[in-house]
């Protein structure tokens, strides 16, 4: 089978994607990707540019993958089909309750871990930047239609609430590591309440 150019890229950025993630960073080396690619070293300068561009982009990439857990078509379907403010409050609620699933759990800690690079390399930095722009858009379009029907605020700016909420899903991780200082329902209970009263119209 002849590989394309964009299969060789998709495959170059899945490898370093799992090396990350088995290894970390300290243990990545590109010798190690080529041979579960099985390509030769001119393929990462050509897609990357260089071994640190390959590196920032698995992690932009594992980044993104924490962000886009969201099916935007099904949750737009499911907003439509609400019939009232409460309807919607209830959707919104059964949002927030993935939050604390052992796989919401990995993702806020891969989140935290390329946000810690991100902040000494601002090749990653501009990645995370552009990623989080891409998903507050597209969060922001999602939730319009709520809006449209008067059950969220129209004085709050859509993008700047999904970029919040980016951050207080972010922060919950703060409490789940080690022994958690606080409940993790409570905590759970005092975010919905803190959403829902940011976004949603007073009856």
């Amino acid at each position: 089978m002849v590989r394309t150019a964009t299969d060789t890229r998709a495959a170059l950025l899945e490898a370093a994607i799992a090396i990350i993630e088995e290894s970390g960073e300290s243990g990545f080396r590109i010798d190690a990707v080529l041979a579960r690619v099985g390509v030769a070293s001119t393929a990462i300068y050509h897609h990357f540019g260089s071994r640190d561009d390959l590196i920032d982009s698995a992690n932009a990439e594992r980044y993104l993958r924490t962000l886009y857990v969201i099916d935007f078509p099904a949750l737009v379907a499911a907003i439509t089909d609400c019939r009232s403010k409460a309807e919607f409050e209830n959707l919104l609620r059964t949002e927030f309750a993935t939050a604390a699933s052992p796989e919401s759990r990995a993702r806020r800690r891969t989140r935290v871990s390329v946000l810690g690079s991100a902040v000494t390399r601002p090749s990653l930095a501009a990645k995370v930047s552009e990623a989080n722009a891409t998903y507050a858009h597209e969060m922001a379009a999602t939730f319009r239609i709520a809006q449209e029907r008067g059950w969220m605020r129209t004085d709050i700016d859509l993008e700047a609430a999904a970029m919040w909420q980016i951050g207080q899903s972010t922060g919950r991780l703060m409490v789940e590591i080690g022994d958690p200082p606080c409940d993790l329902d409570a905590w759970k209970e005092i975010e919905a309440i803190a959403v829902l009263k940011m976004v949603l119209v007073d009856d």
